[in-house]
């Protein structure tokens, strides 16, 4: 876990006079789970990150990339004076997912909502994805040569789930699967196809990432891909 994250926590959390018992009871959190989270053990799920964010008035920015204990920052927003300045050097953290399967022949199962599962870190979305809301790696070349393996994509979730932007690239996702897919219309009535790019063929000459049409009813959730990002060396993800 991020060790400025933790500290942070604990830091915050005594500077109102809490105790962990208190603490937890107004937030609704389990004491071991916030003893792991202050001697960093692991990491608060998204939306229990949130409420801590929420409850002591600060962006999830600050609150997992800047020490508190050595910021009048926190003087400031009790005194409810200007912050202007620190909003203006803030950056835009989004949570990058890491360990879910992209590709459907892999059929890595995923249940409720899953997108609030555990991430793997907090990354710098940067202006030039500033309306991204989440990020993912790609694991596999199904989408190559546009996404190839190890780049992450950035997106943000569309909530009318009847409108798709035909010949675009989206984030879908089932009850059986996630995938990165290129949305073309199908012929079947109340379905969409999702496409590849990778054109791989196998030994018989049969594409090995073929397309494949869904029903509308079987997606849960469907996110617009507004951007990837690579690496040209490998680099380990986390904090």
């Amino acid at each position: 876990m991020n060790t400025i994250l933790s500290k942070n926590i604990k830091w915050l959390r005594e500077s109102k006079g809490f105790t962990q018992e208190t603490f937890c009871t107004k937030l609704g959190f389990k004491k071991a789970d916030l003893s792991n989270w202050e001697n960093a053990k692991n990491k608060p799920k998204l939306e229990k990150l949130y409420k801590i964010a929420e409850f002591f008035s600060f962006s999830l920015e600050e609150l997992y990339s800047k020490d508190l204990s050595k910021s009048n920052t926190f003087e400031k927003k009790k005194d409810n004076t200007d912050v202007t300045e620190e909003k203006r050097n803030k950056k835009k953290f989004i949570p990058l997912y890491g360990d879910v399967g992209i590709h459907v022949e892999n059929e890595q199962k995923t249940s409720g909502d899953t997108l609030s599962k555990d991430y793997v870190e907090m990354i710098d979305a940067g202006d030039l994805f500033s309306d991204a809301a989440a990020a993912m790696l790609i694991y596999d070349d199904s989408m190559y040569p546009k996404y190839p393996a190890g780049s992450i994509i950035l997106f943000k979730e569309v909530f009318d789930k009847d409108f798709f932007v035909f010949g675009k690239d989206y984030l879908i996702e089932t009850d059986e699967y996630r995938i990165v897919k290129r949305v073309q219309k199908s012929n079947k009535a109340k379905h969409i196809m999702l496409c590849s790019y990778n054109e791989k063929i196998d030994v018989k000459g049969n594409l090995i990432y073929e397309s494949m049409d869904v029903p509308m009813d079987k997606i849960k959730r469907f996110y617009k891909i507004v951007g990837k990002a690579e690496r040209n060396e490998s680099n380990i993800i986390g904090g």
